[in-house]
């Protein structure tokens, strides 16, 4: 895989910019000076070596979004990254009809009990073994003002966490395929059935036979494999003449 061109690298040791020294093993660790070179070479010999390319001219972690410090997931992490944004560049998103997938989440909040339940989903979804679904839709109601800020708090953290690292690798047996995944919430003044949750959040799906929704019902809380367990399924599904829907366990509760 040859990374895409980058025009600023950052100091693995102290995180300035226009790093210009590197690893002269590996290539793929940036330093601003040989000071700190020297000061993070305990933190770097366990993994220099272990990128699967040299990354001297690509794109590093502290750029990806990426978690800070060793280990050899975090370079695995950024080989999957590189290679879902080449993937998203070289493809044709107009005419390739993938399964778009959208998760409906439903919450209503009156405790916090409630509040670390709605928590756990959304660290699920961010945990997806594959990337998460394109569009995650949240409807909502706050029953409780104390946790109002909270409650706002979570919500733009998960926002964040979802649609910064940019596109995500969603197929990758066969040529790669990737995706970009977005966060729309939806507040509700008043209490809602989940019937009138679901119709109010249905306006936010795109319409076409590869849109595909996924819900969990109130106090359900998503697994991680689920994404790519649909993603599997709904690539096998001839159309809508077909199969219109699924119900699946993959599902635990609190």
């Amino acid at each position: 895989v040859t990374p895409p061109p980058l025009s600023i690298m950052v100091c693995s040791a102290c995180g300035r910019d226009n790093a210009s020294l590197f690893c002269g093993k590996c290539e793929a660790t940036s330093y601003c000076s040989a000071e700190c070179q020297r000061v993070h070479w305990k933190v770097h010999k366990p993994v220099c070596g272990l990128a699967p390319f040299p990354i001297r001219h690509g794109k590093c972690p502290q750029q990806m979004h990426l978690p800070q410090g060793p280990g050899l997931k975090s370079l695995l992490a950024l080989n999957t990254q590189i290679i879902a944004e080449e993937a998203w560049q070289e493809q044709d998103n107009k005419n390739l009809l993938l399964p778009q997938l959208h998760a409906l989440m439903i919450c209503e909040l009156f405790d916090r009990e409630d509040l670390l339940a709605l928590a756990a989903s959304l660290s699920s979804i961010r945990q997806q073994w594959r990337a998460p679904p394109e569009c995650t839709i949240i409807s909502w109601h706050c029953g409780n003002e104390a946790l109002r800020n909270d409650l706002l708090k979570l919500l733009a953290d998960f926002a964040e966490a979802i649609e910064a690292p940019g596109p995500r690798l969603a197929y990758s047996d066969g040529p790669a395929r990737a995706v970009k995944s977005q966060v729309f919430q939806l507040e509700q003044d008043v209490r809602c059935g989940e019937g009138e949750h679901l119709e109010r959040m249905l306006y936010l799906v795109a319409e076409g036979d590869n849109s595909w929704v996924m819900f969990s019902g109130l106090g359900g809380l998503w697994h991680p494999g689920r994404t790519a367990f649909f993603r599997n399924f709904t690539r096998q599904v001839a159309g809508p003449e077909k199969c219109l829907a699924t119900a699946a366990p993959l599902m635990v509760r609190p």
